[in-house]
C-alpha cells in the first residue's frame, strides 16, 4: 500500500473563478506531481470514514488508496468540511484545492451537470431514524414532522418534500442528538449512516423503510477522460472486496 499523505483541512476557501468551472488537473499532472488530492468528509461516520489513531480507516479511504495505486502515485487525503465539499458541484467551481472528492456523495442529475461522477462504487438509500416507541411507525408518518438532516444533502431535498418544518446540521452526528433531545421527531440520512446512529442510541431506531436508491461515485472535473477512465478501473477492481471488508 503505498505511503498517506494526511493533510486536515482546518481551514479550506473554495475559489470561485469567473466563468466556466476550472478543469482541474490531467491525469498526466498528477502523475507529474506524483499525488493526488483526495477529498473525504471528515464528518461521515463509519463505516466510510472515521480516524482511528490519527489514521485514515473507512470504505472511502481505502477507495482513495486503490485509486492511488491504479494512477501510480502516493494519496493525499483532504479531510474537509461537507459545505466545503458540496461547492464541486457549484458554477464556477475551481479544482485547484482537490483533484477528486470521495466522500459518500450521492449522484443526482443537477449535480452532474457541474461535475463528472466516476462508476458507483456503494448502493444505498435515504432512511429515517426515531425514537424508539415514539408515534412515527412508518414513512407515511414523516410528512409534516419536524425533520432533522444534514444541510445540502439528498437527504435534506427528500426532507422537503414531505414536510416545511426543517432543522439542519453541519454533521451526522448531530442528527442523533436532535432526535434524541426532541428538537427533530426524525432525522433523514443515508441508510447506512442511519442504521449506524440506531446501533449507537438505545433510545432510538431506524424505520425500516428505504425510502430512496442512492449510489455513491467519485466526483472530479469534466472533461479529463483520462482521470475518468482511471478511476473507473480502481473503482470496479475494488467496490466489491470494499464491501465485503466493511459491511461482511
Amino acid at each position: 500500500m503505498r505511503k498517506l499523505v494526511l493533510m486536515v483541512a482546518m481551514v479550506f476557501v473554495a475559489t470561485v473563478a469567473l466563468g466556466a468551472a476550472a478543469q482541474g488537473a490531467t491525469l498526466q499532472e498528477i502523475q507529474e506531481r506524483g499525488t493526488i488530492r483526495v477529498a473525504w468528509d471528515e464528518a461521515t461516520n463509519k463505516p466510510f470514514f472515521f480516524m482511528e489513531d490519527g489514521i485514515p480507516k473507512g470504505l472511502d479511504a481505502d477507495m482513495a488508496e486503490a485509486v492511488a495505486e491504479k494512477l501510480g502515485v502516493e494519496l493525499e487525503g483532504k479531510p474537509m468540511p461537507w459545505s466545503d465539499i458540496t461547492e464541486a458541484w457549484s458554477e464556477g467551481f475551481d479544482w485547484e484545492p482537490f483533484d477528486i472528492a470521495i466522500a459518500a456523495i450521492t449522484v443526482t442529475p443537477e449535480r452532474a451537470e457541474i461535475c463528472a461522477f466516476s462508476d458507483w462504487y456503494f448502493m444505498t438509500g435515504q432512511m429515517a431514524l426515531v425514537k424508539r416507541g415514539g408515534p412515527i411507525a412508518t414513512a407515511d408518518d414523516l410528512e409534516g414532522k419536524r425533520i432533522a438532516v444534514q444541510e445540502d444533502t439528498t437527504g435534506h431535498s427528500l426532507a422537503r418534500e414531505m414536510t416545511d418544518d426543517i432543522v439542519t446540521f453541519q454533521t451526522v452526528k448531530e442528527l442523533a442528538g436532535a432526535v434524541a433531545s426532541g428538537e427533530a421527531q426524525a432525522a433523514i440520512y443515508d441508510g447506512t449512516g442511519i442504521l449506524w446512529l440506531a446501533r449507537e442510541n438505545e433510545s432510538l431506531k431506524a424505520l425500516e423503510d428505504r425510502l430512496t436508491r442512492e449510489r455513491y461515485a467519485v466526483a472530479m472535473p469534466q472533461g479529463n477522460d483520462a482521470l475518468m477512465e482511471a478511476v473507473n478501473e480502481a473503482v470496479r477492481e475494488h467496490r466489491k472486496e470494499l464491501y465485503e471488508k466493511w459491511f461482511k
